[in-house]
């Protein structure tokens, strides 16, 4: 239930990553689970987290991604707060 996204300039930065590495897509895919790994088994445990979202600072420097918490209330739910 928690949405994932990935910043075009984070794209980037993974196919480029692949390129040097010279691993072509199998090198797309290992680069992916080596940088989803860790939140792959973190995130579902985290109260009101409700979106992911990878940048090329994740990819680039291995950074925390950015994250969005929603918080319900009676009309509709609302961003209470977001890391960058």
């Amino acid at each position: 239930g928690i949405e994932l996204e990935f910043e075009p300039e984070a794209l980037y930065a993974i196919a480029k990553k692949a390129i040097s590495r010279q691993t072509g897509a199998r090198g797309l895919a290992s680069i992916a689970e080596e940088i989803l790994q860790p939140i792959m088994f973190e995130a579902p445990s985290v109260v009101g987290l409700e979106k992911i979202i990878i940048t090329k600072q994740v990819i680039e420097q291995k950074a925390e991604p950015k994250t969005i918490f929603l918080q319900d209330t009676k009309d509709s739910p609302e961003i209470v707060s977001e890391n960058q």
